[in-house]
């Protein structure tokens, strides 16, 4: 049910960060993670890291920058290679 009200009650836009291989275990993760195949939503790890670079190069103030630059934390976890 929490994840039905994730999905569906964003707003502007929705990042989801975790290991697919993991994710794939559980049906409902599945079948969103092909929806989101087939309509171009994944990027892997070397994207989303070059992402969140290009965004903290563009953002206007050391405030934005730092908030921006959290989101390289996530490049410390493990990778299993998928989205």
């Amino acid at each position: 049910r929490r994840l039905n009200v994730m999905l569906t009650r964003a707003k502007r836009g929705m990042i989801v960060v975790g290991s697919g291989a993991t994710l794939r275990h559980d049906a409902l993760w599945q079948s969103w993670l092909e929806w989101c195949e087939r309509n171009g939503a994944l990027i892997d790890r070397r994207a989303w890291i070059d992402t969140v670079s290009m965004a903290v190069r563009a953002a206007d103030s050391e405030v934005q920058r730092k908030g921006v630059k959290r989101l390289l934390e996530l490049d410390a976890a493990p990778s299993d290679g998928a989205a």
